[in-house]
């Protein structure tokens, strides 16, 4: 009740079209406690009500929180910032401790470079920001590769 009482308050105070202006004693609590909670993550109450019922809107009845715990469980976080030429270094050193032939690892060392030389970025960033000509640069580079 107090929640949905906060989220109406904080909607109204947002639109500036609180009523008369004036906040009774309860809603004024209410406002500064929610205010106040959103001081550690450095976001306005407008703009958590905004984010919070957007992302309602996405999940739909289902609870934030348990959307939020799925995708923590299902999503990689903390990926180190690697290049794609470490992560390449990093493959052909583990199939050479695998013992597979010198031609194979030369190959693969060959094909990897031009991978590497393209995308000259953050491994973990690639599938963040993927661009539709960069989607083609990879399908071009996958079939000279594979």
């Amino acid at each position: 009740m107090a929640k949905e009482r906060a989220k109406k308050v904080a909607a109204s105070i947002a639109a500036q079209t609180a009523k008369h202006g004036v906040l009774t004693a309860t809603e004024a609590e209410v406002y500064r406690n929610a205010v106040e909670s959103l001081k550690p993550v450095g976001m306005p109450l407008a703009a958590a009500v905004k984010e919070y019922l957007t992302a309602r809107k996405i999940i739909g009845n289902r609870s934030l929180l348990e959307a939020a715990q799925f995708y923590k469980r299902n999503c990689q976080f903390d990926v180190p910032p690697k290049l794609i030429r470490s992560v390449m270094e990093e493959m052909i050193e583990a199939k050479r401790a695998d013992n597979l032939s010198k031609r194979y690892l030369t190959a693969l060392r060959y094909d990897l470079a031009k991978l590497a030389q393209a995308i000259e970025e953050p491994i973990a960033t690639i599938t963040a920001s993927i661009s539709r000509p960069r989607i083609e640069t990879f399908s071009v580079l996958a079939m000279v590769l594979f």
